[in-house]
């Protein structure tokens, strides 16, 4: 009872007091808002100037957003000293640091925007950290994994080593892969495609070094002529794997001792005394020497090639085999 019959006497005081007195009331309102948001702007400008000297948060504004986005976006970590952030500020952590991701909410850790920015510049457990969210969508792992390929701060091949190899299912991505990571990751990347003779020939012919473990991918049936030429091309010993019909190709041993010239260990005759096939043979590696026809290599004019194409291979090798060394000096080399 007694509130009601205060409030007629409220309302009659409020009814009062004169326009002019309403708008000083309102004037000093407005001012002390102007002056608390100004020293506000003020506190946070020093602040953030002193977070950049001494990296110090001011406990004042841990929990000011405004704040908390500026200091994140000169150093994303300083998230872990905040006790406030929205996903303005969870962004432009990550996307300083991304090994801010350790610090952002729950919700923001989901947020594809939040993840592919983090995935940038991050080390390898916050990369393993996101790889393995089970949130993810094929097609959004596949995005991470690209975006990893340009951080510098991550060991590539030490991370995918540890992804199962359902993650190598695009060749597109396997080849813009294999630049980055020589032959250290072949065996996974191979392993995925060993039933894709067209996918491993692409890997073949995008792999700037020779993985000898190439033949062990390819799956039964899947050899044929243009497979086998792309492998002996980049290691001839490799003939070694493939069906002995191909290695009765003439065109696929005279491509293998081309790279290395005892791949003619593996040459069926008459292609051992084929004379194109074992110059091209010593000219690549003297010792090619050894699994020449014998007729041929007792002749003058296969021992006067050697000495023309690879002297400085056989002048090293009749140091250390008897065979080699006799050739030459029964035609007075």
């Amino acid at each position: 009872m007694h509130d009601d019959q205060d409030r007629p006497n409220t309302v009659l005081m409020l009814c009062d007091i004169q326009p002019h007195d309403r708008e000083h009331l309102l004037h000093k309102e407005l001012t002390l808002k102007f002056k608390q948001a100004s020293d506000r702007v003020i506190l946070i400008t020093n602040s953030v100037e002193r977070f950049k000297k001494h990296r110090k948060i001011d406990e004042r504004l841990v929990r000011d957003l405004e704040f908390a986005f500026r200091v994140v976006q000169i150093e994303g970590t300083a998230l872990r000293k905040l006790r406030n952030q929205n996903r303005r500020v969870a962004l432009a952590a990550v996307q300083q640091n991304g090994n801010a991701y350790s610090y952002i909410k729950g919700p923001f850790q989901r947020d594809l925007e939040c993840v592919m920015s983090a995935a940038l510049t991050c080390g390898n457990n916050i990369a393993m950290r996101i790889l393995n969210q089970d949130t993810l969508s094929d097609e959004e792992r596949m995005g991470v994994m690209k975006r990893l390929l340009d951080n510098s701060r991550v060991n590539v091949v030490r991370l995918f080593r540890c992804m199962p190899s359902s993650c190598f299912t695009s060749l597109n991505f396997c080849i813009e892969l294999l630049p980055k990571v020589k032959n250290h990751l072949y065996d996974v990347m191979f392993a995925s495609f060993c039933s894709d003779r067209d996918a491993l020939l692409q890997l073949l012919r995008n792999c700037q070094t020779f993985d000898h473990g190439f033949p062990n991918f390819v799956g039964k049936g899947l050899w044929d002529k243009e497979l086998v030429l792309e492998m002996v091309s980049r290691d001839g010993i490799s003939i070694e794997h493939i069906p002995r019909n191909l290695q009765a190709d003439r065109d696929i041993i005279l491509t293998a001792v081309k790279n290395d010239g005892r791949a003619l260990m593996f040459a069926h005759p008459p292609h051992n005394s084929d004379f194109e096939i074992v110059t091209e043979a010593v000219k690549s590696n003297a010792r090619g020497f050894f699994y020449v026809d014998n007729e041929l290599k007792s002749s003058k004019k296969f021992i006067d090639m050697c000495m023309r194409e690879n002297q400085e291979g056989f002048s090293y090798l009749r140091q250390y085999d008897h065979e080699v060394e006799s050739g030459l000096r029964k035609f007075g080399y």
